[in-house]
Formats: structure tokens, C-alpha cells, sequence
């Protein structure tokens, strides 16, 4: 048992030590129209995200990381219900656990592929009519939780800089709504692939 607990010890501090730390921010957007009938004037949904990370280069190729941070979205197309005037905005937050493969490096510019997930909670404020003409402030609340990959660059400006970026994705996401704004509407489910830049994030990190 104690050579087990010596042997396990040795391997967690191997790690440690070959382990470097870095720490930044993401900035992202993502922006898509739906489809809409002839002569409607339907806005484009944005939403906008700044993430603070940390995470741990383990090797040459392999790096973990976490992101907590703010996300807000303007025009939700999900606020098409009747007996409202819709939400024009959600204010929330996101946690996105990830881990990067670094298969290819030129100098200082490498590509990899971003496996991770994500879980996002939002909320939303609108305003309801009743049958007297009265107009009163409802919530409604979004949840999303997403798995998928995304294809990414990182350029190491300096042996302490890093600039990443991810572009595009292939992933599943789900969605639940609440509140008084969304009690009746139903859960949500989107598979997403695509490489273009209504998709795109960017990260600056600091190398420890």
C-alpha cells in the first residue's frame, strides 16, 4: 500500500513540476440571423462573452483550462412569445472547462483542436400585458449546457505572450427556459458545425 501512495505521489509531482501555469481573458462573439419570411424584420441574436481563464500547460501538446466568466445577449430569437413584448437582452454568466491538442507548431505558430463544455445561466427582464392595458416587468431565464470541439490558432508573441484564437465549431448544445417570460416554452437541442467568423473567440495569456 505505501509503495501504491509513494507511486501515485511521484506521478502527481511529476506532473506539477512539468506542468506550466498560465493565466488571461477570452473575448468572444457570435452572431446568427434565423430565417424569416418574406418582409419580416427579424434582428440578428449576438451574444458577446469576456472570460478570465487559467490553465496548465501538462506537456508539449496537451493544456487544461477553465474559464468563469460574464456572457450577454442581445435580439434572443427565442423571445418570439405571444402576450409579450419580448426580452432585448439576457445578462449571465458561463463556466468552460476545456483541453487543447497541439498538433501542429511553425516557429511560434501552432494549430490545435479545443475539446471542452460549457454551462451558461441567464436572465432576462420583459414586459407583459394584461387584459386592462397594464404593463408590468416578468423574468425569464435561460439555461445552456454545451459539448462539442473547435479548431484553434495560438501565436506566442513573446516566451510570456500568448494570442489564441478558436474560429467556428462542432458541438451539441441544449437549452431550458423559465420564468413567467418562457414557462410554457420547450427545452431546446442544436447540433452546430461550421468554420466561419460569426464564431470566433480570442484569448490573450500570460506564461508562467
Amino acid at each position: 500500500m505505501k509503495k501504491v501512495m509513494l507511486m501515485v505521489a511521484f506521478m502527481v509531482a511529476t506532473v506539477a513540476a512539468s506542468a506550466q501555469v498560465y493565466i488571461g481573458g477570452g473575448f468572444g462573439i457570435n452572431s446568427s440571423k434565423p430565417a424569416q419570411p418574406e418582409n419580416a424584420n427579424i434582428d440578428a441574436t449576438t451574444t458577446i462573452s469576456i472570460i478570465p481563464e487559467i490553465g496548465y500547460k501538462l506537456s508539449d501538446k496537451w493544456t487544461v483550462g477553465l474559464g468563469i466568466g460574464y456572457t450577454h445577449t442581445s435580439n434572443p430569437s427565442s423571445d418570439q412569445v405571444l402576450g409579450y413584448k419580448g426580452v432585448d437582452k439576457l445578462n449571465g454568466f458561463v463556466i468552460a472547462p476545456y483541453a487543447r491538442y497541439h498538433f501542429v507548431k511553425w516557429n511560434k505558430v501552432g494549430l490545435f483542436i479545443q475539446g471542452g463544455l460549457s454551462y451558461t445561466s441567464m436572465k432576462g427582464t420583459a414586459e407583459a400585458d394584461d387584459e386592462n392595458g397594464w404593463e408590468s416587468d416578468v423574468d425569464g431565464t435561460v439555461s445552456t449546457f454545451y459539448i462539442g470541439f473547435k479548431p484553434g490558432i495560438q501565436v506566442d508573441l513573446s516566451e510570456k505572450l500568448s494570442l489564441v484564437a478558436t474560429v467556428g465549431n462542432l458541438g451539441w448544445s441544449t437549452s431550458s427556459y423559465g420564468g413567467d417570460v418562457w414557462e410554457n416554452y420547450d427545452a431546446s437541442s442544436t447540433f452546430d458545425f461550421g468554420v466561419d467568423l460569426s464564431q470566433i473567440n480570442f484569448a490573450m495569456y500570460y506564461n508562467f
